[in-house]
């Protein structure tokens, strides 16, 4: 499955408090064009469910080891620019009057 799944699936893990999990997906796929007797082509889509088990201890991904080294991290570092922003009003005017330009395409970088 796509790696976004895949950590969508070890955040649900690390929130109920287990190792695994079953990422369940429903696929479409379209078959080849089948003619009806009038000359008309239908589509027609094929669907299978496909089951993975997700493992925080996976030992290829290492969900629980990236989870921890990467991208708590990230968060952390995001919450606390936030915090540095919302603390300085002229951090806040600053970013405010930059969204402002990047939306009238002035001074873009």
């Amino acid at each position: 499955p796509p790696l976004y799944d895949q950590i969508q699936t070890c955040i649900y893990c690390l929130m109920y408090g287990v190792e695994q999990a079953d990422l369940i997906q429903v696929v479409r796929r379209q078959s080849p064009k089948k003619s009806k007797g009038n000359g008309n082509q239908l589509d027609e889509q094929q669907m299978e469910i496909t089951i993975s088990r997700i493992c925080l201890h996976d030992p290829i991904y290492n969900h629980q080891y990236h989870w921890n080294a990467t991208l708590l991290p990230r968060i952390a570092s995001f919450v606390d620019a936030v915090y540095s922003i919302r603390r300085d009003d002229g951090k806040r005017y600053r970013l405010l009057m930059a969204m402002a330009q990047c939306e009238m395409g002035i001074g873009s970088l």
